[in-house]
């Protein structure tokens, strides 16, 4: 492997970016049409999110290694390897942001782009909450710590549902 890559974080980032890019492929199949429910905005971008949310966990090594992103596979590489995978993302972004303005036409473009760009910086900061190591899973079976669980997919479609109601503006019922 190492003849192809310059070290095992830049396979790290080419998988990142592989599985990324799976998902995206199979994520229009997995959320529902923009008027498959004929609701309002809000009832849709809940929808969409509890969906796009649902979508993730299946997908632990991508949520893996974005959880290591900025704080491992990036310190090692050589600038060209980062610039690589920065152009990667950035077309994965725009994509996803067309899956999100497909589901949610409510978004033009931009706005669209804001929780298309969110993704990775949600699933670094939960995944890792939601997946922690032995002893926080003992320390936190702890009666008084209960709030200290994070359930993934469900912290991370409310957090999708406020950023992406936000962006509609104060008019969504």
């Amino acid at each position: 492997m190492l003849r192809y890559f310059e070290n095992r974080e830049a396979v790290f980032l080419e998988l990142l970016n592989r599985d990324y890019g799976a998902w995206l492929d199979a994520l229009p199949a997995e959320l529902a049409p923009a008027d498959a429910d004929g609701t309002g905005p809000a009832a849709r971008v809940r929808g969409f999110a509890e969906a796009y949310a649902a979508s993730l966990p299946a997908r632990s090594v991508m949520c893996e290694l974005a959880s290591v992103l900025t704080s491992v596979l990036e310190r090692t590489v050589s600038v060209e390897a980062i610039r690589t995978y920065k152009r990667q993302a950035l077309a994965s972004n725009d994509r996803l942001a067309g899956v999100i303005h497909a589901r949610l036409p409510e978004l033009d473009g931009a706005a669209a782009r804001e929780p298309a760009s969110a993704t990775i910086v949600l699933i670094a900061g939960l995944w890792p909450l939601a997946h922690p190591g032995p002893t926080v899973v003992a320390a936190v079976e702890d009666p008084a710590l209960l709030t200290a669980h994070v359930d993934f997919p469900a912290r991370y479609s409310r957090m999708i549902e406020l950023l992406t109601t936000s962006l509609l503006g104060p008019a969504t019922p």
